[in-house]
Formats: structure tokens, sequence, C-alpha cells
């Protein structure tokens, strides 16, 4: 019999033991540790998604339908850039006919809220959206300003909560609860399912209060230019079961855009 008392010295299968089993030890503390992110840890992770993007250019259609079927097409070209105080975002409408010219501005502002302009081809003019309308569907669809510009970034404040893991799309998502701040959206609480492999939303339930309002659900994703990106997504009304799905189509990257495209004055010349 084996003694490890006192001065004798346990047999090298008794050490392989211990270390293996000290081994496991620490990885599963690093795996716990790992797995102890919480809400906002998350959400960081989603928004460095596209840490390396400077700016991009976009193809945007739109499909709105109705409940019963039938609906409308819009298309757009987009443009965003980021600056320090945030993310200046041009949308140009190009079809239908009577949309074609109409653009939007979304300018940031440095510890507020984003100014929104548009312009209007007919009435050659360019007004301030008031803060009422951003929380409204625009150009006849089920997204709002403020869902365009914010929500599907990720990029508001609010309380994020992390409320477990759940089978998704593609795998598996982790859940967030966030609760917004009172009156900057329409909204209230968001439930967001972010894939745990690319980070990237696979749906966002929006509520007012305990009254699911909206579905975003993201369809489609592809790798451009190294980056994870949203190719088609669609918004659902929870209420009447209208729905609008967008399409991203030639995405590039870091182009190099003029700070000049994201002024009101290039707005006004309606190009």
């Amino acid at each position: 019999m084996t003694r490890t008392r006192g001065g004798a010295r346990p047999p090298a299968a008794v050490l392989r033991m211990r270390q293996l089993i000290l081994l496991g030890m620490g990885t599963t503390l690093l795996c716990s540790s790992a797995d102890a992110a919480t809400g906002t840890d998350i959400i960081t992770r989603a928004r460095a998604v596209t840490a390396g993007v400077s700016d991009k250019r976009v193809y945007v259609t739109m499909h709105v339908m109705g409940p019963w079927g039938g609906g409308l097409t819009r298309s757009l070209r987009g443009y965003e850039k980021k600056t320090e105080s945030g993310r200046k975002i041009l949308w140009v409408f190009e079809s239908p006919a009577e949309a074609a010219g109409t653009s939007f501005l979304a300018l940031p502002t440095p510890g507020g809220r984003d100014q929104l302009w548009v312009y209007l081809p007919a009435q050659h003019r360019v007004r301030q959206v008031p803060d009422q309308l951003r929380r409204d569907p625009s150009q006849g669809n089920n997204f709002a300003y403020d869902d365009l510009t914010t929500i599907f970034y990720l990029d508001y404040e609010g309380e994020h909560r992390l409320q477990g893991e759940s089978p998704c799309s593609h795998g598996t998502c982790y859940i967030i609860e966030t609760t917004l701040e009172v009156g900057r959206f329409a909204y209230s609480r968001l439930l967001t399912w972010i894939d745990r492999d690319t980070y990237l939303p696979d749906h966002i339930d929006f509520y007012d209060g305990q009254r699911l309002q909206k579905v975003l659900r993201v369809q489609n994703t592809a790798n451009i230019q190294g980056i994870p990106t949203v190719t088609m997504m669609e918004m659902e009304s929870a209420e009447h079961g209208d729905r609008t799905t967008v399409e991203f189509s030639g995405v590039r990257y870091n182009t190099g855009l003029d700070d000049s495209l994201f002024t009101v004055a290039y707005l006004s010349r309606g190009k």
C-alpha cells in the first residue's frame, strides 16, 4: 500500500491526477468568468462589431405589405459616417416617383438627441423633423425614424439586463432586456436577441409597457469586407400584421465619404 502522509511522496500517477483536477478547476473558473457577462457587456460587444467602420454606402429597397397582401416598394441610397459625436446619416429616395428626391439627414448632437432634417422636393424646402414625428412610421412603412437611425445600431442608453440564452435562427442568442429612458422613444422596453457567434441582432421585440408593439427580425446576413453585416430584415406590427421588409445591397465600407455630404446645405440642393 502506498502511503502519502508524512515524508512519503505520492507516486507520479497520483500527482498527474491532481494536476488534471487542478487544470479542470482552472478551466471551469475561466469559462464561468467568460459566461458571467452582463447585459451591458453583451450590448457593448454587439456595438463593437462595426468598430472598424468609418463610413458606409448602401442601396436600400423597402417592400411594404399589408396584412392581406398587396403593398408598395420604395428604394433609396443611404450614406453613413461616424464622427466623434455620433453617426451622420443621409437617405435619398429614388422611387416611387412621388417620393423621388425626398431626403433625410440625421446629425448627431453632443449630449443630446440627433437632429433630423427632411428635404421635400415638391416644396423645394428643408424642414426639421419634430420629435413626435420621429416616433411615427416613415414613408408609409413600419419603421419609425428612430428605428433606422438609433435602434437598429443598438445606439441607445438604458438599463440592460441579461435574461439568459435561447436557441434562435442560426444557433444560440443572448437575450437582453433593456428599459429605455422615459419619453425618449415610442417604446419603454426592448427584448433583443443577439447571436452569440456574430453579435448581430437576431430579432428585437418592441414593448410599450407590457404591450408588444412590433417585432424586428433579421432574415439575412453576410460578411462584407470582413464585417458581419445585416443584408435583410423585416419589421412586423404585432397588432395589425402588416410588415415592411428591408433589403441592403451594394454595401461598401470605408470609401472616404466627404463631410460636405452630411450638411443641410447639401440637402437643400436636393441632390
